[in-house]
Order: structure tokens, then sequence, then C-alpha cells
């Protein structure tokens, strides 16, 4: 499936039933298509997240866990309490977990994401002892959706932005994002939307509709980046320091490229369009 130039378009449902909608004057929120006006649950809200098609998904019961970095096993056991949440979610941990191991499952203190415009609920997150098997509350949604859009948007590079939006465009210079592997990286993201989750899941109302196709298509955004810059970053070899990765154990001795020979990376599948 090819990569489309996407942009998040104006929601078309009742105002008096959603959050109120983003305006060129407000480009903190989020800009919603609103595909479906019923009432569905999360594992039911389809929302096409413009993977290609080659990509599989993993089993994570048979997950080799023994290069992640500490942190990352307890987070990982916690993003599976989304499981129920269908493949938007199991794509996007799947790709998070890809992009930890082309990152070498790196967890350096000193790389980090930038949280000044982050929602609460991360500083509280990082404040408090980072205990991943809590519920952290997001708080008011109609607070926390815009909030996490305007930092997820600051985290982009220039060519996502088209007037305020998050586009797709072909090519995108992941340089200012591609190495935030980590304790403070990326793994921040999934987090805050993991909690989000968790706080939309049990809507049942059509405003509580609106709510979770907004966070649908924050997962299906940040599951593209993934996609993105594992296919195109220039972090293949990137490699801890204080020792080999299991990432790089599988290297072969002529030094193959290591979407090739990755555990993780079996979730790309080979195929005529970019097997070499």
């Amino acid at each position: 499936m090819a990569i489309h130039n996407t942009i998040l378009t104006p929601s078309n449902a009742d105002a008096t039933d959603t959050p109120p909608a983003a305006t060129e004057s407000d480009p903190s929120s989020p800009v919603i298509d609103s595909h479906d006006d019923r009432i569905a649950p999360l594992a039911e809200m389809h929302v096409d997240v413009d993977l290609q098609d080659d990509v599989a998904a993993l089993d994570w019961d048979s997950v080799d866990e023994s290069a992640f970095w500490p942190e990352l096993k307890e987070a990982f056991k916690v993003f599976q309490r989304g499981s129920t949440w269908g493949t938007v979610w199991i794509s996007l941990i799947d790709l998070f977990l890809v992009f930890e191991e082309m990152a070498g499952f790196l967890d350096d203190s000193k790389i980090k994401l930038p949280t000044n415009d982050c929602p609460s609920v991360i500083a509280d997150f990082m404040c408090q002892r980072r205990n991943w098997s809590e519920k952290w509350p997001v708080g008011d949604l109609d607070v926390f959706s815009p909030l996490f859009w305007k930092w997820w948007r600051s985290l982009q590079p220039n060519t996502r932005i088209h007037e305020d939006r998050l586009i797709k465009p072909d090519f995108v210079d992941w340089d200012s994002l591609q190495d935030k592997s980590g304790r403070n990286g990326m793994s921040l993201v999934i987090g805050a939307l993991l909690w989000w989750g968790e706080a939309v899941s049990d809507l049942t109302d059509e405003a509580g509709s609106a709510r979770r196709e907004d966070w649908v298509l924050a997962v299906a955004d940040v599951t593209w980046a993934l996609d993105n810059m594992i296919r195109h970053a220039t972090f293949r070899k990137v490699s801890c320091s204080a020792k080999r990765t299991a990432a790089e154990a599988n290297m072969d001795k002529e030094n193959a490229p290591l979407s090739k020979a990755s555990s993780l990376l079996s979730v790309i599948k080979p195929n005529a369009d970019n097997s070499s």
C-alpha cells in the first residue's frame, strides 16, 4: 500500500456532542475526520493507519525481552492491557518494539523528548516513581486531547506540518525524532496513548464516540510515524556501546541489513518490493 499524503480534516459531527473543533486561531487542537457516527468500542473502530501492506503481527507471547532495557520490560507488559482494542493498538506496539530494537535498545537518560508542551499526566508519571503498572488518569479529555496533539505536533519534522495540520508526505527527514529511544523517548508517547485509550474505552454516549475516534486518529498517526522511521530513517545500525544487543547478535558475517536479521523486524515481511 502506498503511503498517502494525508491531512486530518475537520469533523462533521454535531458540535453539541463533541469537543470544540480546532480553528486556524486555535492550532493546538486536533482536526478530526469523522468517518463514523456510530457509538463503537475501540476494537470496532476502523481508521486506515496507512501502513504498507507487508506489515505482519508479532506474537507478543514469544517476543524475546532479553535485550530490553529494564523499564521497557515493565512497560511492554502494561501496553498489553490494550490488546483488546484491536489492530490499531497492536500495530502501534509492534512497531514501537521494532523502533526500539533498531535503536539498539539504547536507554540513555540523556536522550529525552521535549516535554514543554506535554500533557500533565506525562509530568506526573515522570515525577512520581514512573510506575507503569498504575493506570494514570489523564483528567478532562477536552483538555488532554488538544494538549496531546499540540505536544505530538511539536515533535514532528517541519515537513510534516502543513497549515498547522499533520500531513504524511512521501519523504520525511526524521533526524529530530529517530534517536528518541529509551525511557524518556517514544515510550512516553505510547504511555500517553495507553492512558488516553483507557480513559475513552468505557465511554458510551455519542460524545464518547467522538473522543474514541480522536484517540484512534492519534494512535494511527503515531503508528504511521514509527513505520515511516523504521523504513526510511538512518539509525538501522545504531547500537548500545556498552554491550552487543540481540539485534547485533543476529547480524550475519556479511553485515546484512538489520531489517533481514532482526527477530522483531520479522513484523516487516520481505516481498518483491522491499527485498534486496
